[in-house]
């Protein structure tokens, strides 16, 4: 069997010293039939080698594998309802969604520096009206026109000076690419009556019903003031 390491290696030698490879150079070794290392004495020429990175990659494809499986190596189930999910919140502790069940869930993508950002005024003013049975939850995202870069705590603080938001805020995410948001990447999963595809932009609304299920999708434009967008909250 043979070995191509392009990464720095060790062996053990044939006087029980380590020497090492560099990693400019391909390097390949034949390894017999060998069960074990001789980390004492004399190494016989078909002493394995040891590629610690490989071994780190390795171990942490196989941690990643796992937090995506359940017991017994089986696939974790997709989430059912958003009620399912668990978000860090922006100013700490924690958003449980399981919490809103009965409720309305209006799930916003939002920035600080965007032509739509004054749209805050309006969601916290719906907010207020309809708090018995609607819930509004931003996310701050700094995924368009990087127009949302400061930290959390510029955010929050943005957000009450300007504001005066007290409706819940996540911790800032991404809600497109790699590293996109578990949650947002099950709310464009979710079928709709509206469209599908990917967040365009800053603003876009997910109206989910009191059972967690999402019913409507809203581009940026679209307000608490648009006819369409209120009667959805309604259910009219």
């Amino acid at each position: 069997m043979k070995y191509l390491m392009m990464t720095l290696i060790f062996t053990v030698g044939m006087n029980g010293g380590l020497q090492f490879f560099s990693a400019e150079a391909p390097l390949v070794l034949a390894m017999q039939n060998t069960k074990s290392l001789n980390f004492g004495g004399d190494a016989s020429p078909g002493t394995p080698v040891v590629n610690f990175q490989s071994l780190k990659r390795k171990n942490m494809n196989d941690s990643s594998s796992r937090e995506k499986t359940g017991m017994g190596g089986q696939q974790a189930p997709a989430p059912q309802s958003i009620h399912e999910f668990k978000v860090p919140a922006l100013e700490g502790g924690e958003i449980n969604f399981s919490d809103f069940k009965g409720q309305k869930i209006l799930v916003v993508n939002t920035a600080s520096e965007c032509g739509y950002t004054p749209q805050y005024k309006l969601l916290e003013e719906l907010y207020l009206a309809k708090k018995d049975h609607l819930v509004i939850v931003g996310f701050p995202a700094n995924d368009f026109g990087h127009q949302e870069p400061g930290t959390n705590e510029d955010i929050a603080a943005f957000c009450q000076k300007n504001y005066g938001v007290t409706f819940p805020m996540a911790a800032k995410v991404s809600v497109k690419g790699e590293g996109q948001h578990e949650i947002f990447r099950w709310l464009l999963a979710q079928d709709n009556p509206d469209f599908t595809g990917e967040i365009q932009w800053n603003f876009e609304k997910f109206l989910l019903d009191e059972n967690g299920q999402l019913i409507h999708r809203f581009r940026s434009a679209a307000t608490p003031a648009d006819e369409v967008f209120f009667s959805a909250i309604e259910g009219r």
